[in-house]
């Protein structure tokens, strides 16, 4: 774990930006089951809340190096699959639990697909 967690110190900020991005989709609930999130809800987010744009290619680029790095994997062209200790323990951010589920129902707001999924994994919240 403590390699794990040097190794996410040493990312770019942009890496770290994208990182805590899926992480909020994670504490949220808004992914399919077993960790799979979609690229352009993380791509979505990444702009909103950590100011990350990226053209298309540029994006496959940064995937693919947090994915050589061993935080997510590809696993179709428009879907990631990242591990849920790496989501948990790993990744850094100060994440308040209702202020997350505040800011993306508000980020979210015209998404319905979204919206449906947010708090689907209600087990994050048993702490409240």
């Amino acid at each position: 774990m403590l390699w794990s967690r040097k190794k996410f110190r040493s990312c770019s900020e942009v890496e770290k930006g994208v990182l805590r991005s899926i992480k909020r989709l994670y504490y949220a609930g808004i992914y399919r089951e077993r960790e799979i999130f979609s690229t352009k809800i993380i791509k979505h987010l990444s702009k909103e809340k950590e100011e990350i744009e990226k053209k298309q290619d540029e994006w496959i680029k940064l995937l693919k190096e947090l994915g050589s790095k061993g935080f997510i994997k590809i696993i179709k062209k428009a879907e990631v699959w990242a591990e849920e200790i790496y989501l948990e323990f790993v990744i850094e951010d100060d994440i308040s639990v209702l202020n997350n589920l505040n800011e993306m129902m508000k980020i979210f707001s015209k998404d319905p697909e979204v919206l449906f999924r947010l708090g689907k994994y209600e087990n994050r919240y048993q702490s409240l």
